[in-house]
């Protein structure tokens, strides 16, 4: 992409699953893919607009062939909108991140599915 500025401080993973994000007071909630995720944030993909600077709670789900793995209440704020996505930070710590990095990698060797 021409003229954009790498900002990133931490190496993302690949990962596609799908997510539910909360927004606001009204509890806004949208069904969206996660793309990739990092130990500060994740990019989902999504039609929907979101103002930057926007507070939300995001729900995780990794299913697996014969279970579901389920993270919530993490805690995000918008970055970063463009036409495909946008870009969260994370607010609160996402202690379950190297599941992703493990997962992705047994994903890759053809172990899961």
């Amino acid at each position: 992409m021409a003229g954009f500025e790498e900002k990133r401080q931490c190496s993302r993973t690949e990962f596609l699953t799908e997510v539910f994000i909360s927004f606001g007071k009204d509890e806004v909630q949208v069904q969206a893919d996660m793309l990739d995720i990092s130990i500060t944030g994740m990019f989902v993909e999504t039609n929907q607009y979101f103002q930057i600077g926007c507070e939300c709670e995001i729900r995780v789900e990794i299913v697996g062939c014969n279970s579901k793995l389920l993270l919530d209440c993490i805690h995000g704020v918008v970055i970063r909108t463009n036409d495909t996505g946008v870009a969260i930070r994370f607010t609160s710590n996402i202690e379950w991140f190297v599941l992703f990095k493990i997962y992705s990698h047994y994903i890759k060797m053809g172990l899961y599915h």
